[in-house]
């Protein structure tokens, strides 16, 4: 396992907004859109998604899709939490 340290920087709101967009424009319509409930992206370049907990993927898959959409707008590290906290990938 890798351990995981806890995020103590800033929400980026311009960064969370554009990776929102870019999640929605891209995957709006397909099958497992409506598991990842929030998207947030940290000034230091981490991004928490947070799935439901039933989510028809697993977190891996969530956590690099979340990358490709948010990579142009400073996303290095996505962190896939469920909705209770627990946390399910890390990528990369």
């Amino acid at each position: 396992f890798t351990e995981v340290e806890e995020i103590v920087a800033e929400i980026d709101k311009d960064a969370t907004e554009k990776t929102q967009n870019s999640y929605k424009l891209n995957f709006e319509g397909v099958s497992w859109y409506t598991d990842i409930t929030d998207i947030v992206v940290y000034d230091d370049g981490s991004c928490v998604v947070t799935i439901v907990n039933d989510s028809k993927e697993n977190g891996q898959f969530y956590a690099s899709t979340i990358w490709q959409c948010g990579s142009d707008y400073g996303v290095d590290t996505v962190q896939v939490v469920d909705s209770d906290g627990n946390i399910k990938s890390v990528y990369p």
